[in-house]
């Protein structure tokens, strides 16, 4: 199983949607399949977005379409937001 994350491409340099940011992803996914990981573990740690069109409608699905192995994706949201932590 592998953790995989994005960030940000601008100066910020926070959590991205997986396939948003400034990570080579598919070379990420190339090696991970080629090491014999099964699993794809999908965090999303900061949502500027609605968490489930974060973690869902963009991450999820841009592993979907990139990802035509036998790897499996999970996808997990943090339910908590820094707002509520304060």
């Amino acid at each position: 199983m592998i953790h995989i994350k994005d960030m940000t491409r601008d100066d910020r340099q926070t959590f991205a949607e997986v396939g948003q940011g400034r990570l080579d992803i598919p070379t990420m996914v190339s090696v991970a399949e080629a090491s014999g990981v099964k699993w794809l573990l999908v965090e999303q740690d900061v949502c500027e977005r609605d968490p489930f069109e974060s973690v869902v409608t963009l991450s999820y699905e841009y592993l979907r379409r990139s990802n035509p192995t036998a790897i499996a994706i999970e996808l997990r949201s943090n339910p908590f937001r820094e707002s509520s932590l304060t």
